[in-house]
C-alpha cells in the first residue's frame, strides 16, 4: 500500500517535470522566434 502510493507520487512528479520542461522549451522557442522577428535585419 505504502509502496503503491509512493510510486504514484513518483509518476506524478515525473509528469510534472516533463510538463514544466516542455512548457519552458515552448516559451524559449517562441521567445527566440519573437526576438528574431523583431531584429532589424
Amino acid at each position: 500500500m505504502n509502496l503503491e502510493v509512493s510510486f504514484k507520487i513518483e509518476v506524478v512528479n515525473a509528469h510534472s517535470l516533463t510538463l514544466i520542461q516542455t512548457t519552458r522549451e515552448i516559451f524559449t522557442c517562441s521567445f527566440a522566434f519573437d526576438a528574431k522577428d523583431s531584429l532589424p535585419v
